[in-house]
């Protein structure tokens, strides 16, 4: 949870190189977290990181995790991906 949380205030300061690079591997690592928590939290980093990473990134990575987190068996993972999704124009 502390590595989502620095990556959210972090994300938008390094940029978006060092971002996709160095912080998005462990951010989609979490989405197969077995806690819930972390994993809804996985989908709410996703969204206000988004729009830090370019097109390639969101297309080939990010929005493919959140289709996974969105079929999750947990609601609220499920709505915290739909938001993300939404909000990402997925």
């Amino acid at each position: 949870m502390t590595c989502l949380f620095c990556v959210n205030v972090l994300a938008e300061a390094c940029g978006p190189e060092i971002t996709a690079k160095c912080m998005l591997p462990t951010v989609l690592n979490l989405a197969s977290d077995n806690v819930a928590n972390v994993r809804f939290n996985v989908a709410k980093t996703l969204q206000r990181i988004g729009p830090v990473l370019d097109n390639a990134a969101l297309e080939s990575q990010v929005k493919p995790c959140l289709d996974k987190l969105n079929n999750d068996t947990d609601m609220d993972v499920r709505y915290f991906a739909s938001e993300a999704l939404g909000v990402l124009g997925a």
